[in-house]
């Protein structure tokens, strides 16, 4: 098994190297155009690792669905105050309700 950092780093360059293809507008499996909030044009990346949402950063978290980079700082500002045990526990995010927890789960760790 890989160490965690390794793992990390890994997961990071494939995630920047996915985003770079759908900024070009390169269609591979997994990705799609979509629309974010307002209409604005959002490239939307198939995940494949989980994020950590104690430890990510912004622009990690943003990965996520549903999340951009405001929901992102008040992820970070709840999990200074108190770190989140479970995916559930992401509805102490102001904008975050039942909804967005069910998308996400499948993609969060709480380590």
């Amino acid at each position: 098994m890989l160490p965690a950092t390794l793992m990390v780093i890994l997961w990071l360059a494939a995630a920047v190297g996915l985003a770079q293809r759908a900024a070009r507008g390169e269609d591979d499996a997994g990705q799609f155009r979509g629309r974010g909030r307002g209409g604005a044009a959002k490239e939307t990346v198939a995940l494949t690792m989980r994020v950590d949402v104690n430890h990510a950063d912004a622009a990690t978290l943003t990965l996520l669905p549903g999340v951009g980079p405001k929901l992102a700082q008040q992820i970070i500002r709840q999990r200074e105050i108190r770190p989140f045990e479970k995916p559930e526990d992401l509805m102490r995010v102001p904008g975050i309700g039942a909804v967005g927890v069910q998308r996400m789960s499948p993609l969060v760790d709480c380590r």
